[in-house]
């Protein structure tokens, strides 16, 4: 027997794979390209580091779930160290 609380982390649980999967449908998101990008996974062109919004970078202070969109300017790659807010670094990966 499932209660509200099992119910709940069965359902964070499928929407976290969902998102990662793509499927953005049925949970209350609309499905349109924004959204889409908003999950996408950026690379850094100097290092060929990739941030994955789902994980995000808690080492560096980016909790998981946090949208390349919104992480600060100030932020820096962890491998190479340039920041975020340097143009023409960081492109968005096509998946």
């Amino acid at each position: 027997m499932f209660t509200p609380t099992s119910c709940l982390e069965r359902r964070i649980l499928i929407n976290k794979r969902d998102i990662k999967m793509g499927n953005l449908v049925g949970y209350g998101v609309e499905d349109t390209m924004s959204n889409v990008a908003k999950m996408s996974r950026w690379v850094c062109l100097e290092c060929h580091y990739i941030y994955d919004p789902i994980k995000g970078d808690p080492k560096n202070g980016i909790p998981a779930g946090t949208a390349w969109e919104d992480v600060p300017d100030t932020w820096r790659c962890p491998e190479c160290k340039i920041l975020k807010a340097k143009k023409g670094v960081f492109k968005r990966l096509d998946d």
